[in-house]
Formats: C-alpha cells, sequence, structure tokens
C-alpha cells in the first residue's frame, strides 16, 4: 500500500495551511491560542472536516489542502476517523508528532478492542508519508487486529467509530485541526436493483463488479452503514466547522450527502460543496455538473449558500508527483473548452482554499461573541463548583473547619425552615418550608379525626330515640345497625354483674369510649409518617443546598439517619404511650365543660327547665365535626313534651331506668369531646413538636456541637476526600486558569 504523497521540501507542507490561517487575523491568533490552551476539549472550535461517500476522494482533497500524505489509494478507504491536529509550540521548540486512539460510544465497552487500544502510543519528530503510513497501519492493528493489514477494503469493508488522533507540535505550527472521516456507505438497495433500473444512476455499467465508487461491497453489513452515517453527524454538529462535502461525477444521485442535507435543519448553509475527479467526467454528465458548479437554483438540483467547487485529483500512476505538479495538472484541466463554462473562481485548489480562508475567517468572526459567551458561563459553572467544594480536605484541620462551615450553614437554614421566616432564596420551594408544611398537615389531622362520620356510632340528640327505646327496639329497622341509645343499652345487659337491678356497670363508658376512639390511633400514626417524610425531603433539599458535594451528602445523610433512627424510636414510643393513654387507662378529666355540660342533661332528665328553654346539652358538632369551645343545640324546641316522655317512661328490660341511657350518653359525648381535642394538642406538642420539628429534631442533628466531638478518624471518614474529588478539584483549577488565560487573551485583542 503506497500512501507517499509528494516529494517537496517539507517546507512546502505549510503553504497551504499558510493560506487558511493568515497571521493578519487576529481572532484567526485568537482561536489558534484557543487550540494551543486546550480549550477544544471543552468547546467546539472551527475544524475542517471532509464528508462524503466511500472513494469519493476525500482524503485526496485534504491531501491537496495540507500537502500531508493522506491515503489515496484507491483499494483503501479510511476505516475508522481520522483527526490531525496542529499546535504551535514555543519559538526553538523542537516538532514532536503524538499519535493516540481515543474509544467511540459503539464499541467502548469491547475489552479485546480496549486491550490494543490501550498499548498504541506513537511518537517522532517528523510527519512523514512514511511515518504517516506506519501510523495508520499501526492504528489500524490496534483498532481491528493484525489481520486487517493488507486487504482489499472493496472486500472488507469493517468500520470503527474509534478515532485515530495525530498531533503534530512545532514553531512552525498553525493552530487548527482536519478531520478524514470513514466515507458514507450506500443501502444494499442500489445493489439489488435490476439492471435496467441500476443504469439509470448513471451512464456506466453498474454490474456489481464495476459499482460506482461509494457503493458497497456484497458483504457491507447494515452496522457499517450505520457507523459511517453516525459518526458524519456527530461531527456535522459541530457548527463551527467548515465542511467540505464532496462527491465525484459518477451517479450523483446515489451519494448519501445528498441525503443528510435534506434531514438536517439547515445543513446546506454551512457546507461548501466539491466535485472530485473532474477529468473523469463521463459522457453526459457535464451538464449536471455545469449546473451544480454555476449554483443556480433554477437549474442545481442541490444549491449550497457557499456553492460548489471543481477539482482534479492525482491518478494512480501520478502518486509521486509533487504538489506543484498535481496543481499544473490540475489547472490544465480547467483550461480546457468543456470548463469555459463554469467560473474560474470554482474550479481548482487555489480557488476553494481562497474561498476557504475566507469562509473560516468569516465564520469565526460571526461565532466570536457566542463563544466568548460560552468561555465565560463555563468559566463561572467551573468558579461555582470550585467554591462548592471549597478548600482542600486533606488534613484533620481542614476537614473539621469545611465541615463546620457546612454544619453551620446547615443549621442557619434549618432554623428559618422550623421557625418559619423563610428568608433564604432556598425556600422559595414549598417542600423547604417546614412549619407550613407541618401546620398545613396538624390542620388536616385536626378535622380528621373530629369528623363525626368518622367515629364507629355516631351520638345522636335525646328525642328521636327515646320513643324506639321505650317499645323495646334495640336495632333501628330501616339501618339494620344499632344507633348510639340501642349500643349503649345493649352493652349495659352484657356488662352486667353485681350490680343492683337498674344499675349500669361502671365499666360499660369506658367501654364505650374505647370503642368509640379506635380510630384515633391510625389517624395519629399516618400523621406522623408524613411529618417524618416532610422533615426528610426538606433535609434533603438543605442538604443539596450547603453542600453539592454527592458523596459528601450521602455520607452526612448516612448519619442523620442513623440519629434519625433513635429520634423515631422515641416519637414512636411517645405516640404508642398517648394512644394507650386513651385505649387502656381509666377515663379521667378535671375540664370544667365536662362537669357544666353533664350538669345541664341532668336537668332535662330530672324535669327541670333550662335556662332559654332549650337543651343546651354537649358540646357541638358544627358541619359534621366535634368543636373544642361550643355547645351542641339539641332540637327540642317544646320542653313540656320532653318533660313528659321522661316522667312518664316505663323502665327498660332488666330494670334500667331510660334516664339511666341518656346519662351515660350525655358524659360520654361530654368526655369524647374533651378528650379528643386533648389528644390532638398532646400528638401536636408531645409528639410531632417535641421529637420531629422542636428542639429534638433530626434535622437539627448536624451542628458545630457535633462536628467538634468527632475524632480524626471519624473526620477522615466523613470529610475526606477520595482520589476522585481530589482529580476532580486540579482538574476544576487546570480549567479554571485555560479559561481565565483565554479571556485575558480576548481583552487584548479587544483593546488593539
Amino acid at each position: 500500500m503506497d500512501r507517499s504523497a509528494s516529494t517537496t521540501p517539507k517546507t512546502s507542507h505549510t503553504e497551504m495551511r499558510d493560506n487558511v490561517a493568515k497571521k493578519g487575523d487576529e481572532q484567526l491568533e485568537f482561536v489558534d491560542d484557543l487550540q494551543n490552551l486546550g480549550l477544544d476539549r471543552y468547546i467546539e472550535l472551527p475544524q475542517l472536516v471532509v464528508v462524503g461517500d466511500q472513494n469519493t476522494g476525500k482524503s485526496s482533497v485534504l491531501q491537496a489542502i495540507t500537502r500531508l500524505p493522506f491515503p489515496v489509494n484507491e483499494s483503501m478507504c479510511t476505516r475508522f476517523p481520522t483527526e490531525v491536529v496542529f499546535r504551535r509550540s514555543k519559538p526553538g521548540s523542537k516538532t514532536i508528532v503524538r499519535a493516540s486512539i481515543r474509544l467511540g460510544k459503539v464499541r467502548r465497552k469491547d475489552t479485546a478492542l480496549k486491550e490494543r487500544v490501550k498499548n498504541f502510543n506513537f511518537t517522532c519528530d517528523e510527519l512523514t508519508p512514511q511515518v504517516m503510513e506506519k501510523i495508520i497501519n499501526e492504528a489500524t492493528q490496534s483498532i481491528f487486529g493484525v489481520d486487517a493489514i493488507g486487504k482489499d477494503s472493496r472486500l472488507d469493508t469493517g468500520l470503527s467509530d474509534a478515532t485515530l488522533r495525530i498531533e503534530t507540535s512545532g514553531p512552525n505550527e498553525k493552530h487548527w485541526s482536519i478531520v478524514d472521516l470513514p466515507g458514507l456507505i450506500q443501502g444494499k438497495k442500489y445493489i439489488n436493483m435490476r439492471q435496467d433500473d441500476r443504469s439509470s444512476y448513471g451512464k456506466r455499467d453498474a454490474s456489481p463488479e464495476n459499482l460506482p465508487s461509494g457503493s458497497p461491497s456484497p458483504e457491507s453489513s447494515t452496522s457499517d452503514i450505520t457507523v459511517a452515517e453516525d459518526l458524519v453527524r456527530t461531527y456535522l454538529k459541530n457548527e463551527r466547522s467548515i465542511i467540505l462535502a464532496v462527491i465525484d461525477p459518477a451517479d450523483y444521485q446515489r451519494h448519501r450527502i445528498f441525503s443528510l442535507i435534506e434531514h438536517i435543519p439547515r445543513l446546506n448553509e454551512r457546507l461548501i460543496g466539491i466535485i472530485t475527479k473532474c477529468d473523469m467526467k463521463q459522457e453526459g454528465s457535464d451538464t449536471w455538473i455545469t449546473n451544480l458548479l454555476k449554483n443556480k437554483p433554477q437549474t442545481s438540483f442541490c444549491p449550497l449558500k457557499h456553492g460548489w467547487f471543481a477539482l482534479r485529483n492525482r491518478k494512480p500512476k501520478e502518486v509521486d508527483a509533487t504538489n506543484d505538479e498535481r496543481d499544473s495538472l490540475e489547472k490544465a484541466e480547467f483550461s480546457k473548452p468543456d470548463w469555459q463554462d463554469v467560473p474560474k473562481d470554482r474550479t481548482g485548489i487555489r480557488s476553494l482554499m481562497t474561498y476557504v480562508n475566507a469562509e473560516r475567517s468569516n465564520q469565526i468572526r460571526t461565532s466570536m461573541p457566542a463563544l466568548i459567551d460560552e468561555i465565560e458561563g463555563r468559566l463561572q459553572k467551573c468558579l461555582d463548583e470550585l467554591d462548592a467544594m471549597g478548600g482542600e480536605r486533606d488534613s484533620p484541620q481542614s476537614q473539621r473547619l469545611y465541615l463546620w462551615k457546612v454544619a453551620n450553614h446547615f443549621q442557619h437554614l434549618s432554623d428559618e425552615a422550623l421557625s418559619g421566616r423563610y428568608e433564604d432564596a432556598v425556600f422559595d420551594k414549598d417542600n423547604t418550608k417546614l412549619r407550613l408544611v407541618v401546620q398545613d398537615r396538624l390542620e388536616i389531622f385536626a378535622q380528621q379525626i373530629s369528623d363525626m362520620n368518622a367515629i364507629p356510632i355516631p351520638f345522636e340528640s335525646v328525642a328521636p330515640n327515646s320513643e324506639r327505646l321505650t317499645s323495646n327496639s334495640v336495632y333501628p329497622a330501616q339501618s339494620g345497625q344499632p344507633d348510639i341509645y340501642s349500643w349503649i343499652l345493649q352493652e349495659a345487659k352484657s356488662h352486667r354483674g353485681t350490680d343492683l337491678p337498674g344499675d349500669i356497670n361502671c365499666g360499660v363508658k369506658r367501654h364505650l369510649f374505647r370503642r368509640q376512639s379506635t380510630h384515633w390511633g391510625h389517624m395519629a400514626f399516618q400523621l406522623f409518617e408524613d411529618v417524618r417524610e416532610m422533615v426528610g425531603s426538606c433535609t434533603d433539599v438543605l442538604l443539596f443546598e450547603v453542600c453539592p458535594d454527592a458523596k459528601l451528602i450521602s455520607r452526612i445523610r448516612k448519619f442523620l439517619n442513623s440519629a434519625m433512627v433513635h429520634w423515631i424510636a422515641e416519637a414512636r414510643r411517645e405516640l404508642t404511650e398517648l394512644i394507650e393513654e386513651n385505649q387502656k387507662r381509666l377515663l379521667f378529666t378535671l375540664n370544667p365543660l365536662y362537669f357544666s355540660s353533664s350538669s345541664k342533661g341532668m336537668q332535662l332528665e330530672i324535669g327541670e327547665d333550662a335556662s332559654d328553654g332549650s337543651s343546651d346539652l354537649f358540646p357541638a358538632h358544627t358541619n359534621g365535626r366535634l368543636t373544642p369551645n361550643s355547645n351542641r343545640q339539641t332540637p327540642m324546641k317544646h320542653a313540656d313534651t320532653a318533660k313528659s316522655i321522661i316522667r312518664g317512661m316505663s323502665t327498660l328490660p332488666n330494670g334500667y331506668q331510660i334516664q339511666s341511657v341518656y346519662q351515660i350518653h350525655d358524659s360520654l359525648y361530654s368526655y369524647y369531646n374533651i378528650a379528643l381535642w386533648r389528644f390532638v394538642d398532646n400528638v401536636a406538642m408531645q409528639v410531632v413538636e417535641r421529637h420531629l420539628v422542636g428542639s429534638r429534631s433530626p434535622i437539627r442533628a448536624l451542628n458545630a456541637e457535633f462536628v467538634g466531638t468527632l475524632s480524626d478518624v471519624e473526620l477522615a471518614e466523613l470529610a475526606g476526600e477520595d482520589a476522585e474529588t481530589t482529580e476532580r478539584r486540579k482538574e476544576l483549577r487546570e480549567t479554571e486558569a485555560m479559561f481565565t488565560k483565554a479571556l485575558l487573551k480576548w481583552e487584548e485583542i479587544r483593546s488593539l
């Protein structure tokens, strides 16, 4: 395989590149400096990229531009991206050529490929044709294996997205880059066409053994087609690059680049079209070639904003021709009458590079504001991340100081969240307003637990049920369920012991209350879990606010979780005791409202008039809820009727007096209301406030006192930097210096 390109002296190698990067343009020099600083790793900088189908002469175009020995052998297509980077080094320094391979996304997990690429490392002091051939051969072996060398690419069209990067640095170089991509491959549809259909693609015989360049061999795989197109699309995304779209005179309709132009928005505005092998154009093809070069919408099937150029490539027998000889042959070709209708500034490598130079300068000028904005934005992002990381944490003193700052900031924010001040910007998020969301949840708890519909057997007024009890009907026929009075009577019967006839066992009221308050525990524990989740969510947001280091946050959260286990256990124990006090212990209250309500109830039971002629017996339930500060207005408008009913009642079964049933109801209702609001307040104060959002809240665990108690070993485990964090800090500082130098250089240019 002969990859020789020229025997011209090496001083002419930079001739055409000098034409592309002139010193007079300060902004071009600025881009050169950005390349030299290494900003191309972070920001898309202008590149010269050649795309096109296989065997259309892409590499020959780059060879003509750069005077470098890109592969031009017809039997060898580019099988992986080859990126050539030029960097200017300090005056007096030596020229150094380095080659490396970067894995692509498709085969990044290929273990064998990783092992081969890891051992690829090439360094020399001059990029001659022989060196270029050696680099490409060794890279091919590393990417595809030892057996890949020497095969005809038309029979072995395996492609890879691994990129060969050849970097040349020297005092006489210009900072820019060029890229040779694998050619786009046509699908098998073209090969499977009938003979007469294939011939419509062009005048040349389209049989499989004489396919036009760019068509696949029968062995071409779908993966190769996909890899080639994905690679091209990746490079086309850089809108700051100059894209040279290469086609040849044969079968122009099958070129994949035209499909990309149709499917990638505004791509035709960034392309410079090139028609290669123009000395080999076939009979009948001159019309569409001429129309393309004229670039008129009325006649050109693919007009581009930057138009098309015609080139003459070296023929196989001219492989040893010098660059000057190559240019002379090209000039002679376009002096022929066949090209007299084509504008002279659209033919030849000199015309192309004059336009490329002007377009590159123009594109840099127009993209410069956005480029500077991107540099400034990335610098600020870098500074923010460094500021968030704080100083280096490589000693107990630095680790404790950093953790103190984190803890103090966290406590400041948590105090605001718990006190309801919400002065910091982080409290723009509702889930950080801890006091607000907890208060809202407590109000919902109070509404739910006081809902009359939540009581197993609702309390009722006296009058509607007195007649039912006198008729000995324990279960109302219309509902099938016991009402409150029937239920009291039934429970009195089931608790009979050594009581005298007509007396009701003292344990009946306690049993009734436990039954009526069974739903309190479930509702209280649901409140507990919800508030616990609110505290955890707020803690996570505040931790991220004070410490963007994800690993440190994870370690702090682990500590807080361990602390929370203790707090949660204490809170659960407190809540369980409150529930058991209502369910297992004696009924007890000294609340005057209980005696007041019972007294008014007794007045009616013994036939005395109420002060206002109505029954003001029990604490009220408003809109279906019990309220703590008002009395229930029983709808007994006719006091005389109520009195006569009570006085004329016969005794109930087992000698129970109906007055006793009423008295149990009134007393139970009054006590239930008092106990309910006592329970609500106790849950709010003794559980939620004391253990979750008060002085014992787990959100208060991360504080300066805690940091002060840590040993050096514990500090290292909690706040020490791992190797990855140390490396990230180093990278950020280097990046900061890089972007800062870039902006200082830009200020120098602006001041000129």
